[in-house]
């Protein structure tokens, strides 16, 4: 595939391409009350243009973004609440991940192009006929 799988059209850029690790279980051993488990990886990559790495950095960063800001703003209200200091800022801390991943899906879908994220990567047909055979994308 010479295309970019996020956007469909681009050229890919192999700097950008990303690099999906995949695990699977090898071995599983018994000992005892000891367990132990050997995994599998893989490295799949998948293929990404220039532009579609950019925007998707630019998201990464605004979601940074929003947790700061939502933090920051927690804080202000934690000083003006006696003893709720910590739980506004982590409350304002994770009010800005949904704010974040709307902005991230309005500026996706303006742009035509998929996010980065691990449902869309799943999607990837060699990474998706690896599922099927039981390898996972996240280390069990």
């Amino acid at each position: 595939m010479n295309t970019c799988f996020f956007c469909g059209h681009k050229p890919l850029d192999d700097i950008c391409t990303i690099e999906q690790p995949i695990y699977r279980l090898k071995h599983y051993a018994h000992l005892g009350v000891v367990r132990k488990f050997e995994y599998e990886k893989q490295l799949i990559p998948i293929p990404r243009c220039r532009d579609c790495a950019a925007v998707h950095l630019k998201a990464k960063k605004s979601r940074r973004y929003c947790i700061i800001i939502g933090a920051s703003v927690g804080f202000v209200f934690g000083l003006a609440v006696p003893g709720g200091f910590i739980f506004t800022v982590i409350i304002g801390g994770f009010v800005g991940i949904p704010v974040a991943t709307v902005q991230a899906k309005k500026r996706y879908n303006k742009l035509q192009i998929k996010g980065s994220n691990s449902a869309t990567i799943a999607e990837y047909p060699l990474i998706n006929d690896k599922l099927k055979e039981g390898w996972k994308t996240k280390k069990p």
